[in-house]
């Protein structure tokens, strides 16, 4: 009895010993697969990512992630960051595209204009007796993909981020023999929302830096009544 006994156990231990390396193995292979396909598709989600970002060209700002111009719009030519005129042309089907050769004297996304002060910001600053401001144009509502559903008082509308000067920087001779001034972005004044029609284009230059390190150097006059807020020029006091 004892001996039957001890057959049956080192059956079991037998089959148990040939059965569970192998179960573990599996598992150890379905273990690997599942992980090397989870890498997969991060890889595939990452690459996906990637090239939506390079099909949406300033997306350096993501308040500008909303906004894109339609393809074959008004002055298509080269995009909104100085650049190679053929490689512009071989991205065309791809990014938003936008001139600023052909049309020299009509605004474009990314250009530096003249806007008019809304009527309510007149005089509010001490010694202000501008009419009109400097600003980048960063959108407008005739490029957007749903402008034919707008509303007719709305279509002629764009956005426009105030500049102002910046204190400490100068560049080269300017237009008169003297320092260049250096603008940036004013972070003291919001976003405004002008008609495209009042818009006057700037011819200028700029660093192609991102956001707030962005600098641009303007390459004509100021129409009269126009110019940045009283006190640009000076160093802002830290308290």
């Amino acid at each position: 009895m004892r001996n039957t006994f001890l057959l049956l156990l080192g059956g079991l231990v037998g089959v148990s010993s040939y059965f569970l390396p192998f179960s573990f193995n599996q598992y150890a292979t379905a273990r690997a697969n599942e992980i090397a396909t989870r890498k997969a598709q991060q890889q595939s989600i990452a690459t996906k990512a990637h090239d939506l970002l390079d099909d949406l060209p300033e997306l350096t700002d993501s308040r500008l992630a909303g906004w894109r111009l339609k393809k074959g719009a008004h002055g298509s030519g080269e995009t909104g960051v100085e650049g190679d005129s053929a490689s512009a042309a071989s991205m065309e089907d791809t990014q938003a595209i936008v001139d600023r050769g052909t049309e020299s004297f009509s605004p474009q996304q990314y250009d530096v204009v003249e806007y008019p002060l809304p009527s309510h910001a007149h005089g509010i600053l001490d010694g202000d007796d501008r009419v009109r401001g400097v600003g980048v144009l960063l959108s407008n509502n005739r490029d957007r993909l749903d402008a034919a559903s707008l509303p007719a008082e709305k279509i002629d509308l764009c956005q426009v981020e105030p500049l102002t000067l910046d204190p400490e920087g100068q560049w080269g001779s300017g237009l008169e023999g003297g320092e260049q001034q250096v603008w940036r972005k004013d972070e003291l004044e919001p976003r405004v929302f002008v008609a495209y029609a009042d818009l006057r284009k700037i011819t200028s230059k700029q660093n192609g830096m991102a956001d707030k390190w962005r600098r641009w150097i303007l390459e004509e006059p100021l129409s009269e009544g126009c110019g940045p807020p009283p006190g640009a020029e000076e160093e802002p006091e830290i308290l």
